[in-house]
């Protein structure tokens, strides 16, 4: 007996999208953190910050266009690139 075709999805022609939630207040990571430099935005393995490591380790994932950062206007400046 044969089995029928499998449909393809149509989730697999939707186009993917990361979003990083970046909007702390620096409080949990102090004294190294504060409200204008919260951790995702410190270099604290020495290299990039951590929002930027992050965007790099999804980039074979998600084109740079398809991702979304979300933070508060206090970080807004830091985080745009």
């Amino acid at each position: 007996m044969r089995r029928p075709k499998k449909k393809k999805s149509n989730r697999e022609h939707l186009p993917a999208s990361a979003v990083l939630l970046a909007g702390g207040r620096g409080t949990r990571f102090w004294p190294r953190s504060r409200m204008r430099t919260p951790k995702q935005l410190l270099n604290i393995t020495g290299g990039e910050t951590m929002l930027r490591e992050t965007a790099a380790r999804l980039e074979p994932l998600i084109p740079p266009r398809d991702l979304w950062v979300v933070t508060n206007v206090e970080q807004a400046a830091a985080v745009r690139w």
